[in-house]
């Protein structure tokens, strides 16, 4: 223990060593940031951690990293995961992830860009007409995809392939994860209630972007 972060824990790979320090587990926002958490029903399902590590992390050595992490102590008894039960569990508690430290863990990965640097990105929802110059998000008639129901042209524009607004975000920029980011918050969990204004989901966006995104 020290009084910077929780617990250290030295956590090592065939090539690597990586000292990896959980910090804090914190949802990054002020009050009304996690009021429309509560509100969107994204709290029951949400785990964010905030670590440390001694190395630079870079695309020859993040398998190494991943590797690191997923054996650290701290990281399998504070990182929670939901399950078939609906409830969520902490992931060293799994025997499945316990069978696989014990047989060798082996990691899959996908790298999300985070090259936006403004929250320009999301001006095409008001210029093509998904929600008016000040902020209210237009309706559309409801249907439902893949269990969402949609009432309006902002999930419209995030669900539906075959709709003309789908196409104002390319396929590169729903990779980017400022888009996964909104589109997580816009979505929300089975009981969310929805916004009538976009700006809320901006603000929030914008929010969590800067907290996970530094400029070097």
């Amino acid at each position: 223990m020290n009084g910077d972060g929780i617990e250290d824990v030295l956590a090592t790979s065939s090539r690597q060593d990586f000292k990896i320090t959980l910090l804090s587990k914190s949802l990054f926002l002020d009050k009304e940031g996690r009021e429309y958490l509560a509100k969107w029903d994204i709290l029951p399902s949400m785990c964010l951690l905030k670590f440390r590590y001694d190395v630079h992390v870079s695309k020859d050595n993040i398998e190494e990293f991943l590797l690191c992490l997923f054996r650290n102590q701290s990281f399998l008894e504070q990182f929670k995961v939901r399950t078939g039960r609906g409830k969520q569990e902490p992931l060293g508690s799994l025997k499945r992830m316990n069978t696989a430290l014990e047989n060798g863990l082996k990691i899959q990965f996908s790298l999300i860009p985070a090259t936006v640097t403004n929250m320009g990105f999301f001006d095409r929802l008001y210029e093509h007409q998904v929600a008016r110059e000040k902020g209210a998000i237009l309706k559309c008639f409801p249907k439902d995809i893949n269990g969402f129901p949609i009432t309006d042209k902002l999930r419209l524009t995030l669900l539906d392939d075959q709709d003309d607004l789908y196409s104002i975000f390319s396929e590169s920029d729903r990779k980017e994860l400022i888009f996964k980011i909104f589109q997580h918050l816009c979505l929300g969990g089975p009981y969310c209630q929805y916004e009538d204004e976009l700006e809320h989901y901006l603000n929030v966006t914008k929010d969590y972007y800067k907290n996970f995104v530094s400029v070097s």
